[in-house]
């Protein structure tokens, strides 16, 4: 089972989500917790692993956050959008950040970039 790494709605999500399981029959053989504030994977990894214990669900590991793993790449989008790269093929796995999808006319665009919206 995978879950938010907050601390907060970790425990809430853990707890909704292991009685969704219960109540349809499905064994949860561990947790993984994603997205934990680096800061904080050490305190996590202590209270959840005791409370998990007390069930008998092993705490399997913990994600910190990172921006890179929720960039996606030249060759994610290509994927998602059912296309092929027509150049550039070298950066098929260049990572993008702050990427913005367009669904308007570009005139639009250009003024919601002027009005500062994408910033």
């Amino acid at each position: 089972l995978v879950c938010e790494g907050g601390l907060g709605s970790a425990f809430d999500e853990l707890s909704l989500n292991l009685a969704v399981c219960a109540a349809q029959g499905v064994k949860v053989r561990c947790v993984v917790l994603n997205r934990v504030q680096p800061a904080k994977v050490e305190m996590m990894r202590d209270y959840l692993g005791r409370a998990l214990g007390r069930i008998g669900v092993p705490l399997a590991g913990l994600v910190p956050t990172e921006p890179f793993l929720a960039a996606p790449s030249m060759g994610d989008f290509a994927k998602l959008l059912g296309q092929r790269l027509i150049s550039g093929e070298e950066h098929v796995l260049r990572h993008c950040g702050g990427v913005q999808f367009v669904t308007c006319s570009v005139r639009r665009f250009e003024e919601r970039l002027a009005e500062g919206e994408y910033s």
